[in-house]
């Protein structure tokens, strides 16, 4: 897998010419730039999730691919199917074994920048995201139970702000979750935010070059007033450096995440009963590292 993502990497590289990209200066946390009308790109995203930091625990890999277009200078729209692999452990509280990489997902995207111009100054977006599960059996759901595999809404504000060499950005995003197990209808909150400085001026589509720091993560928030984070792989905080790269047509940004602390797992009886199905006592899981890459081409 490393070799063929390093040679994917290179070949682009290589291949990229001159030509305008619609950088992404975060890999968790999201901005309002968007490209010019009729611009188009490819994207591959790679993301690992790994509680066995401290603790052999779970792993999960999750592979994104699709693309955006470029409506109007101000909208956007993004389709993209994920796959996902699962690797159990022995300290595994949900007891999940090892699965090979499963079809999840089909994201579907609409950004829209209400104010600014997504270049300098501040700027804000408003972004819906559509998931439709591709594993909508109860069996698969039970089986694989660190895939997602919930048909959600989310609903996402995007603020940023855009200096020659500086690049601050923040997340606030509330998702509806639907599933047909025992988890029923959920409502998930979740925040990203992250500062970047730019050595080289950017241009209409960003920096050639960030470095940065992010933080992101999920409020805990139940509908039923519980406290607890729902999925497996879900933590109150992460922080870690974000490094964005461009050069002609490809674009590529990189996060890693350190969560001192996952998922919160609530009693499964009494005032603090969540209605998600995970059993007691509370507690919370293991460190966990969180870890995305994303590779685009535009065209």
């Amino acid at each position: 897998m490393r070799p063929l993502l390093g040679l994917l990497l290179l070949g682009a590289l290589v291949s990229a010419a001159t030509g305008r990209a619609s950088t992404r200066a975060f890999a968790e946390t999201y901005e309002t730039r968007t490209g010019s009308q009729g611009d188009a790109q490819v994207e591959t995203w790679i993301d690992d999730a790994d509680g066995s930091v401290t603790s052999p625990n779970w792993t999960l890999w999750r592979f994104w691919w699709g693309g955006t277009a470029s409506i109007t200078d101000a909208l956007e729209l993004s389709v993209y199917v994920t796959a996902a692999q699962q690797r159990g452990g022995a300290a595994d509280a949900t007891g999940q074994s090892s699965t090979g990489l499963e079809l999840e997902k089909a994201v579907l995207m609409g950004r829209y920048r209400l104010v600014g111009d997504g270049v300098m100054g501040f700027s804000l977006m408003l972004q819906l995201e559509l998931g439709i599960p591709m594993l909508p059996s109860l069996p698969d759901q039970v089986a694989l139970d660190y895939l997602d595999h919930s048909t959600d809404l989310a609903e996402w504000l995007v603020l940023s702000y855009d200096a020659p060499h500086l690049v601050v950005a923040a997340n606030l995003m509330a998702d509806e979750r639907w599933l047909l197990d025992t988890t029923g209808f959920e409502t998930a909150v979740k925040y990203a935010a992250g500062i970047a400085w730019a050595p080289f001026k950017a241009g209409l589509h960003g920096p050639p070059l960030t470095v940065g720091v992010e933080v992101f993560g999920d409020i805990p928030f139940d509908h039923t007033g519980a406290y607890s984070i729902w999925w497996p792989g879900d933590f109150a905080f992460a922080v870690g450096p974000a490094l964005s790269f461009a050069s002609g047509r490809f674009w590529a940004t990189a996060s890693y995440g350190y969560a001192p602390g996952g998922a919160f797992v609530a009693p499964a009886v009494g005032p603090a009963a969540p209605v998600d199905g995970f059993p007691g006592p509370a507690t919370w899981s293991s460190s966990e590292g969180v870890g995305r890459l994303i590779a685009a081409f535009e065209f």
